[in-house]
């Protein structure tokens, strides 16, 4: 059995209809579900628009991904999932209130404990706030090159990010 492409769509079966191009079964399933359009040579391919929509996805997804993988604050990196951001919201606070944060130990990454302190909660939480800027002005330059190119997938999406944790020990 044979896949053609062509003006009127799919064709499969015996024979090549007119103003048809024959597509390798890889890129016909490759394609199934998805809007195609005809390149420069007839071969289906999924328009422009949507394929820089996938490679915009791929990169929030990046960004979002990094979000919890750690900010550096002084000497130590410190997590960065929803719950300790929440703790870290919570030590901000506390700190820019006028109050005192706990007398407790702040563990790090590696496994490091810091005495808690109402500057290591500020220091922190600028860490983070500073990740988060550099991760969504990062993520709108990929973007924004993804916008001006007519081949998105061919944009590294995954170097140039601010360094994370595990970048840091590797």
């Amino acid at each position: 059995m044979t896949i053609y492409y062509g003006p009127a769509g799919w064709h499969i079966g015996v024979g090549q209809p007119n103003g048809t191009v024959k597509v390798e079964p890889e890129l016909y399933a490759s394609l199934l579900g998805k809007p195609v359009e005809p390149d420069e040579n007839g071969q289906p391919r999924v328009p422009l628009a949507h394929r820089r929509e996938a490679v915009w996805l791929s990169i929030r997804a990046e960004r979002d991904r990094r979000t919890a993988t750690g900010a550096k604050a002084g000497d130590h990196w410190f997590h960065t999932d929803a719950d300790n951001r929440i703790r870290q919201l919570g030590l901000y606070t506390v700190a820019i209130t006028g109050g005192t944060v706990p007398s407790v130990h702040w563990k790090t990454m590696a496994g490091v404990l810091l005495p808690l302190t109402n500057q290591l909660a500020l220091d922190v939480f600028a860490a983070v706030a500073a990740l988060d800027a550099q991760l969504f002005t990062y993520a709108e330059v990929l973007h924004a090159q993804s916008d001006a190119s007519t081949n998105p997938e061919s944009i590294d999406i995954m170097a140039g990010w601010p360094q994370n944790y595990e970048e840091s020990i590797a």
